[in-house]
């Protein structure tokens, strides 16, 4: 199963509409339809989550925070390629 946490998608819209990111479809459909797939589910924004992203200082992106705060609160690895979030030590990194 692969979790999506919900600011995942809220950043991917905002990065395609300032042309930073291609999805080849409107983020509405891609989005939908990327769901709607077997092995993907959301993880939605928790005031746990919340809590915790505001006391993590490894960088000043509010994304990446509540990202890492998912991950730690459903104990689940992450894979990413960002050095702050890799070097903050909080999560099991899978890439």
């Amino acid at each position: 199963m692969i979790y999506i946490p919900t600011v995942v998608l809220w950043e991917t819209a905002i990065l395609q509409n300032l042309g930073k990111v291609n999805l080849r479809e409107k983020f509405q459909y891609w989005a939908d339809k990327l769901l709607q797939k077997r092995g993907f589910e959301i993880i939605h924004l928790t005031t746990p989550i919340i809590t915790n992203s505001v006391g993590y200082n490894f960088n000043k992106d509010i994304f990446d925070k509540v990202i890492v705060a998912s991950a730690v609160e459903f104990e689940l690895p992450l894979m990413t390629k960002d050095s702050a979030i890799i070097e903050s030590n909080l999560i099991e990194i899978y890439w």
